[in-house]
Order: structure tokens, then C-alpha cells, then sequence
């Protein structure tokens, strides 16, 4: 779980919010760089999180409790993971009318996945067959508020190069006349920056996960 949503979810869902106009001349398997990391790492969420469920109910001796809200917690999280692949299959074409209702719904499912993963994996972190020592809970912080300010960086600087795109294009000819003019180039603002972000966020996220799960192995009960 810890790799599933920590790694693998929390890279994938920034793709998808900020890097839609990265690398736009470039191709990953025959779709569009960001889509295609974007559906291998989800994909890969949805696949650990079944392996995770079927290990947890194999030490359960394949029983479940739901009086405590681990559980609880975690049930609705791999639910929401579930429904996503789903949605995603039967998504309209991009042009459809009803596009926006899967664009919202599948932003909502998913970024609702997301958050409840974090409460869930502390609450794991205390379960009684588990109970990690408490600097385990404080790298997980560590995680949230390294994820959180990541992404509010990420939100500030596309807000700020959407601005200047608006504001630095130039004026339409009036009444609709087309001048033989060439077609501007790409519009590559903002790319390197990002590209720094994502890589520095995987490498400090990579160290963070690395230490969960090396204390997690140590510490089973």
C-alpha cells in the first residue's frame, strides 16, 4: 500500500494535473508522454492494491474486521481504486457532450482515493500487528507536507504561465481577416521547470517511501 499510493499514485495524478503539456511533440508507446505514465502507474495502484488485499486476508486467515477504521478506511479507498480503471473505459471521446461529467467524476474518485490513502496508512501504521515506532509517522508527515507543497508550487507556477500566455498573445486581426502569416511555434513556457519539479519531487519521494517501507519490514509483530 505504502508503494501503491505514497510512490505510484501520488506521481501519477501530478502527471495528470501538470504535465499535460509536457514533452507534446514526443510519444510513449504510441500516446501522449503524460497519458501514458499516467494509465502505467494507476494501472500498477489498482494491480499492488489487490495483491496487498489478497496478502492482508491471507495473515487474517481470510477474515475481516470492520470495527475498527483501518479497515473501514481502506475498503473504500481500494473501492475508489477500483472504479477508476472502470470509468476510464467507458469514458467518452474528448470532443463528447458528456466529457465533463467524467472529467469530473474521475477527478473526484481519484483525488478522494488519494486523500483518504494517507488516514488509512497511519492508521496502519498503529494497528496492533504493526505499530510502528513513531518517527515512522513522522516521515509519512513528512511525505504529506513534502506532496502538498509540491503540488501547491506546481498550481502557483501553471497559474502564472497560463497568465502569461494570455497575456503575451497577440491581438486577433479584426473582423475575422486571416493574414498569410506562419503558424507560431509550440509554446514550450515552463517546460524545464517542470521537468525539474517532477524529477526532484520522485527523488525526495523515493527516499521518504524507501524509509517506510525498510522500517515497516523491520517492525512486524
Amino acid at each position: 500500500m505504502l508503494i501503491a499510493w505514497v510512490g505510484l499514485a501520488s506521481t501519477g495524478i501530478l502527471m495528470a494535473r501538470y504535465y499535460k503539456p509536457q514533452w507534446s511533440s514526443s510519444k510513449l508507446c504510441g500516446e501522449k508522454v503524460w497519458f501514458a505514465v499516467h494509465r502505467t502507474l494507476m494501472i500498477s495502484v489498482v494491480l499492488l492494491n489487490i495483491i496487498a488485499l489478497l496478502l492482508i486476508l491471507a495473515e487474517l486467515n481470510w477474515t475481516w474486521s470492520l470495527q475498527v477504521a483501518h479497515p473501514i478506511i481502506g475498503i473504500i479507498v481500494i473501492g475508489l481504486a477500483f472504479v477508476q480503471p472502470i470509468m476510464a473505459f467507458f469514458r467518452p471521446h474528448p470532443d463528447g457532450k458528456n466529457r465533463w461529467i467524467f472529467n469530473w467524476a474521475h477527478w473526484f474518485v481519484g483525488t478522494s482515493a488519494h486523500i483518504l490513502s494517507a488516514p488509512a496508512i497511519f492508521l496502519g501504521m498503529r494497528t496492533p500487528r504493526l505499530y510502528l515506532p513513531d518517527y515512522a509517522l513522522y516521515i509519512m508527515i513528512a511525505f504529506v507536507v513534502w506532496h502538498v507543497f509540491i503540488d501547491i508550487i506546481l498550481e502557483i507556477y501553471q497559474c502564472y504561465v497560463n497568465y502569461s500566455k494570455k497575456k503575451n498573445r497577440p491581438e486577433e486581426y479584426p473582423m475575422g481577416i486571416q493574414k498569410d502569416v506562419p503558424a507560431p511555434p509550440p509554446d514550450n513556457r515552463g517546460h524545464f521547470l517542470r521537468q525539474v519539479i517532477i524529477v526532484l519531487y520522485v527523488i525526495v519521494t523515493a527516499g521518504l517511501l524507501t524509509a517506510m517501507v525498510v522500517i515497516t519490514a523491520k517492525y512486524p509483530n
